[in-house]
């Protein structure tokens, strides 16, 4: 079924669209909290909290140690010449040598947080590092003109090097409260176990082999073919629709 954003009254399932998906709630009760005066605010001003995921959902990074042949870093260095006379903000390939990252942003980013700031307070969730959230803060929206709301690093690492974080994600700080009307974006549907009845879930972007090998995928990466999904008709344009649909059916 397609999503439609929680709100206190009952929601009706909308036409299914390609690559997104809503999980069903897992609270027996279905009982919602009340409306927090912010919250109240924010639905004043015709805005829903949306809740963004990064890797994945928004962009695809790989650290520099994980590009290890010799065609993946000449077709890196190709794309980075073809984008090269492009304005900054237009670029989609970001190599960053200060926190040893490749960071690939998914086509159509620029647009779909522009056209999602005027509707939603838009929010950050990631199980990177708050660092690493705000490194890549700085590469969707330069101007924070458009992530207006919180951004969340909820993992780190020890002092041997290894990752430590939640195993999920909640709607907790400045999100705590606006479970009625806030709408999640994300490629993990696990990690919102608590909050099914927000969430759409998007396909994943997988742009480096390395990360269609971390789940375990064969076959060659968008990398690889040296092809890439559609700004204007791929996943993240389709996720907009679904979005103005919710919001519209709100307001």
């Amino acid at each position: 079924q397609q999503p439609q954003q929680q709100q206190p009254q009952q929601q009706q399932p909308q036409q299914q669209q390609p690559g997104v998906k809503q999980q069903r709630s897992n609270t027996s009760s279905g009982t919602l909290p009340p409306v927090t005066p912010a919250l109240r605010e924010l639905l004043n001003r015709r805005r829903l909290p949306l809740v963004l995921d990064l890797d994945h959902t928004l962009l695809n990074s790989a650290t520099l140690s994980e590009v290890e042949t010799d065609k993946e870093h000449a077709l890196l260095k190709a794309l980075t010449r073809s984008e090269a006379a492009l304005e900054p903000a237009a670029r989609l390939l970001h190599r960053m040598e200060h926190i040893g990252m490749w960071t690939k942003l998914r086509p159509g980013v620029g647009r779909f947080l522009r056209q999602a700031a005027a509707l939603f307070e838009i929010h950050i969730s990631t199980m990177g590092s708050q660092d690493y959230a705000e490194h890549m803060r700085g590469l969707l929206d330069p101007t924070r003109e458009l992530i207006r709301g919180s951004v969340t690093g909820l993992g780190g690492y020890d002092e041997f090097g290894s990752y430590q974080g939640p195993a999920t994600k909640r709607l907790s700080g400045a999100l705590a409260g606006c479970e009625p009307a806030a709408v999640i974006l994300d490629d993990t549907a696990g990690v919102w176990a608590d909050y099914g009845g927000n969430l759409i879930v998007c396909e994943r972007y997988l742009f480096f082999p390395s990360s269609r090998r971390q789940f375990g995928l064969s076959g060659p990466s968008l990398l690889t073919c040296q092809r890439d999904e559609s700004s204007d008709q791929g996943m993240l344009a389709t996720a907009l629709g679904v979005l103005r649909r919710g919001h519209s059916g709100v307001f």
